[in-house]
């Protein structure tokens, strides 16, 4: 049998030799595009589970934005950076306004969170920021003047007023019967080690006054998600607003 001129030959197998190397080419071609699909559509459908288990655990509607790292992490539940914002949320009686999550190199169970559970397998780094509700703080603070009162005295709710210098309380104690008002000022701090929020006097009736903090509101009485204890990072007054920054606990 004649095998052709040499040119045809050698033009045959060039074509051979190409063949295998333009399949990998299409393979590889292919793999990006799967890559780019799934990088586009695993992000967003992730962040959309997260924000339903937030709305179904929170009662809240939530915002996600997703900064998912590598792919293959991501689809292990793993991430870089996950933010949460609701314009309010009400869990177990702590109201919190303008609340925004920062959740860094965390990781979630994707079985769970797919049947709409947002189960935590990696904490991570955790901080929630909020302004919580004012009629929430001003109950706080009249239970937090109380040791400041003589013991047995009756005394009348007390108007607050909180300021970025800082807050005051007015009000009346009775006092064997002797009527006697009061303006109490100080301000809010973090107790040492973040497992509380103090508050600090500085002046009684507009004289010098400093007595020991006394607790506002304490850490371990905040309600846990998932298991996360929570310790207080920063506090910041604003015009009769309090905003609190908290922090998970190692």
């Amino acid at each position: 049998m004649r095998e052709g001129p040499p040119e045809v030959r050698t033009r045959s197998a060039r074509r051979r030799r190409r063949g295998p190397w333009r399949w990998l080419a299409v393979l590889l071609a292919a793999a990006v595009a799967g890559y780019a699909l799934l990088s586009a559509y695993l992000p967003a459908a992730l962040g959309a589970r997260v924000a339903q288990a937030v709305t179904q655990q929170l009662g809240s509607r939530a915002q996600v934005t997703l900064l998912p790292g590598p792919l293959w992490h991501l689809a292990q539940g793993r991430f870089d950076r996950l933010e949460i914002r609701a314009a309010r949320l009400d869990y177990q009686g702590l109201q919190v306004q303008g609340a925004r999550l920062d959740w860094r190199s965390g990781q979630v169970d994707i079985a769970a969170l797919l049947r709409g559970q947002l189960v935590i397998v990696r904490q991570g780094a955790v901080s929630l920021s909020g302004t919580i509700a004012t009629g929430t703080i001003e109950r706080l603070l009249t239970d937090a003047v109380r040791p400041y009162l003589p013991s047995g005295s009756a005394f009348t709710v007390p108007t607050i007023e909180i300021a970025p210098q800082g807050v005051s309380l007015g009000g009346d104690v009775d006092v064997l019967g002797v009527r006697v008002p009061y303006q109490l000022k100080g301000t809010l701090q973090i107790a040492p080690g973040g497992g509380a929020i103090e508050f600090a006097t500085r002046s009684l009736n507009q004289s010098a006054l400093r007595l020991p903090a006394v607790p506002v509101l304490q850490a371990k009485d905040l309600p846990k998600v998932d298991g996360i204890a929570w310790r207080f990072r920063a506090v910041s007054l604003g015009v009769g607003s309090v905003r609190v920054t908290l922090q998970n606990a190692p």
